[in-house]
C-alpha cells in the first residue's frame, strides 16, 4: 500500500485496508454492467434502434446495454472523453467512438456531434420507425457539443470558459450550455419529433435532475433564473454575439416546451446514493460502524472543511478512542486556486491537505479522499489517504498550507506515496470522503 501506512498502527493499517477493500466492492456495484439491470427493456418498442452514448463511460455503458438489449441496432455512436486530450475517431460495423474534449468543448466535440447529426438526419426522416436510446453518464456536456447557428465556435468555447472559471454551480452552468448549445435542454429529442427516445442516465450531479445530467439533450425544461439571465445579457455584450437575447430565449423556449409525437421515456438507472448504500453495506459486513453524514458537499472546499472538522469533533466525543467508527461525506466542493479561477486543481487532494493539518496532532483519525471520476483535477491520483503521520512527512516539502497555495497538493502527497489507484474508478459519482475514527 506504498507509504500510506508507515508509522502507523498494525491496527490503523488494517483498518486503511478493510475501508479501500470496501469502496473498491462499491464501485463495482454502480458500474454500468450492474446499473444496466436496471431498465426495464420491455417497455421499448421493437422497432429499428440507433444508440447514442455519451460520457466518460460511454463505451463501456454502450458495451453493457448492447449486450443485454436483443433488438437489432442498426448503428451506435459513442462520444468519450479523450483521456490522452487528443481527438481520434475509431469506426468498426455500424459502431463509431469519437474521443473528443472534456470539461470544455472544443472542435473536436463540434467535429463529432455534427457528424453523429449528419448520420441522424439521414435515417430520421419524417415518415421514419426507429428508436433512439441515448445513453448519459458524467463528462457528456463537453463531450457532445454544437454551438446555435450564428454563435461561432470560437465565441462558444470563450463563453463557457469564462463561464466555468466564473464557478457556476453545475446546474446553472450546464443551463448555460444549453442556451448557446443545440443539441442541449431538450433540443436533441425536439430535432426528431416522430422517433420514440428513451434516455438512460447515470447520475453525476447532486440533485439528480436529467435536466442538467449531461445538459439534459432530451429532457426539456430549461431553467433561467434572474443571475443566470443577467449573466447571459452580460456575457453576449462582452463576446459581441449579436443574436437577440429574445431571439436566444425563443428558441430556449419552443425546444424546452415542444410535444413531441414519438415515444419519450427518461430513467436515472444510478446515483451516488447507489455508491453509498454499497459503501455502508460493505463496510457494516466488514464489522464496522458507519453512518452517511452529508451528501450535499458543494460550497467552498475550506467551508467545506470547517464543517466536517465541527462535525467530527462531535462524533470524537461520542466515540471513545479504540472504537471504530466511521463517518461518509459526499458531493463536490469548489475550489478557488488562482484569482478569479475556481473549479481548478484537486478538491480531494486539498481537503486530503487540510486534514492532514487538522489530525496531525491527534490520534485515532484518518482520513480517505476519492474522486469516483478517477480524476482529481490536475492531481496525479484519483484517491488520497492520510493519515497523523502525513503532515510531518509534508514539512519537508512546505507543509499543508504552503502546498494549497502553490497549487501542489496532489503532486506532493503522491510524490510521498499518500496518493492511489483504484480499480473501477471512472464512475463519475462524485467525490466520496471517508473519516476514520479509531
Amino acid at each position: 500500500m506504498s507509504n500510506i501506512t508507515r508509522g502507523v498502527s498494525e491496527r490503523t493499517r488494517s483498518l486503511i485496508e478493510l475501508h479501500l477493500g470496501a469502496l473498491e466492492e462499491a464501485l463495482r456495484e454502480v458500474q454500468p454492467d450492474h446499473l444496466i439491470n436496471r431498465i426495464d427493456f420491455e417497455e421499448i418498442s421493437g422497432r429499428p434502434t440507433v444508440v447514442l452514448s455519451i460520457g466518460k463511460q460511454a463505451e463501456i455503458f454502450y458495451d453493457a446495454f448492447s449486450v443485454a438489449y436483443t433488438s437489432r441496432i442498426v448503428k451506435a455512436f459513442v462520444v468519450e472523453p479523450s483521456r490522452e486530450g487528443e481527438y481520434y475517431k475509431e469506426e468498426s460495423s455500424g459502431l463509431t467512438i469519437y474521443h473528443t474534449s472534456h470539461p470544455i468543448a472544443s472542435r473536436d466535440s463540434f467535429t463529432a456531434t455534427q457528424e453523429i447529426l449528419d448520420e441522424m438526419d439521414s435515417l430520421f426522416v419524417e415518415d421514419s420507425n426507429y428508436n433512439l436510446i441515448v445513453l448519459i453518464t458524467g463528462g457528456a456536456s463537453a463531450a457532445f457539443a454544437l454551438a446555435e447557428p450564428g454563435i461561432s465556435e470560437d465565441k462558444y468555447i470563450s463563453i463557457m470558459t469564462d463561464a466555468m472559471n466564473c464557478g457556476f454551480p453545475i446546474d446553472q452552468l450546464n443551463m448555460i450550455r444549453g442556451f448557446f448549445d443545440s443539441v442541449k435542454v431538450g433540443k436533441l429529442a425536439a430535432r426528431y419529433p416522430h422517433v420514440d427516445i428513451y434516455t438512460y442516465i447515470i447520475s453525476d450531479v447532486v440533485d439528480d435532475d436529467p435536466r442538467v445530467i449531461g445538459s439534459g439533450p432530451t429532457v426539456p425544461g430549461l431553467k433561467l433564473d434572474k443571475e443566470i439571465k443577467q449573466w447571459l445579457r452580460e456575457a453576449m455584450k462582452r463576446y459581441e454575439i449579436t443574436l437577440p437575447y429574445e431571439h436566444l430565449h425563443e428558441i430556449m423556449r419552443i425546444a424546452s416546451t415542444t410535444d413531441r409525437e414519438g415515444k419519450q421515456v427518461t430513467q436515472i438507472i444510478g446515483t451516488r446514493r447507489d455508491l453509498l448504500a454499497a459503501l455502508e453495506s460493505g463496510l457494516r459486513s466488514r464489522n464496522i460502524s458507519v453512518e452517511i453524514v452529508d451528501t450535499d458537499l458543494r460550497e467552498d472546499v475550506f467551508k467545506e472543511f470547517a464543517d466536517m472538522v465541527e462535525r467530527i469533533e462531535v462524533r470524537r466525543g461520542d466515540y471513545p478512542l479504540g472504537y471504530q467508527h466511521t463517518m461518509v461525506f459526499s458531493g463536490e466542493p469548489t475550489i478557488e486556486l488562482s484569482p478569479n479561477i475556481k473549479g481548478k486543481g484537486g478538491r480531494v487532494s486539498t481537503l486530503a491537505a487540510l486534514m492532514s493539518e487538522y489530525i496531525s496532532d491527534k490520534q485515532g483519525i484518518c482520513f480517505i479522499g476519492l474522486a469516483t471520476d478517477g480524476k482529481d483535477g490536475s492531481s496525479p491520483h484519483p484517491c488520497y489517504v492520510v493519515t497523523d503521520q502525513t503532515s510531518k512527512h509534508l514539512r519537508p516539502l512546505g507543509g499543508e498550507r504552503k502546498l494549497i497555495l502553490f497549487e501542489n497538493t496532489g503532486g506532493a502527497l503522491s510524490k510521498l506515496g499518500y496518493g492511489i489507484d483504484l480499480i473501477e474508478t471512472n464512475i463519475n459519482l462524485m467525490d466520496v470522503y471517508l473519516v476514520l475514527l479509531m
